[in-house]
């Protein structure tokens, strides 16, 4: 697909793609780097309640990247990352979304993001759960 000053985007065959770039880039006059991320959120979210995890991190992973490249608002990193942890979560990739959750966390702690710090905290104690550390999940 081919947004007005973004060149050319990640295309997949599923129509709901092409249908949910136009959607979010048109919102705001496909000028909003943020409409761009969510986008990529968005999708990720599609593919992830299809079960089709692979495909949900992909986006997800997008979503990551356009944060940094284009320098949004640490929000933004954070739901992607949170997102991530999820789909790590899901394919029982236990240390990968440990990993990445406490990115988030120790990132939301130092920024003062103190909603996304709960959110992450609550992921950790989860996680910690699963790997059956319960000192540490106790903790969270």
């Amino acid at each position: 697909i081919e947004l007005p000053g973004h060149g050319k985007m990640a295309q997949d065959p599923h129509p709901v793609n092409t249908y949910t770039f136009k959607w979010m880039a048109d919102k705001n006059g496909g000028e909003s780097y943020q409409d761009i991320h969510q986008a990529y959120i968005s999708l990720g979210l599609v593919y992830r309640n299809w079960g089709e995890l692979d495909k949900a991190l992909g986006y997800f992973i997008q979503a990551q990247e356009w944060s940094i490249e284009k320098e949004l608002p640490a929000d933004y990193l954070y739901n992607a990352m949170l997102n991530i942890t999820g789909v790590y979560f899901s394919q029982s990739q236990l240390d990968l979304a440990l990993g990445t959750v406490l990115e988030v966390a120790e990132k939301a702690q130092k920024n003062g993001h103190d909603r996304t710090l709960a959110y992450a905290l609550k992921d950790l104690g989860i996680i910690s759960m699963q790997l059956e550390r319960y000192d540490e999940s106790e903790v969270y």
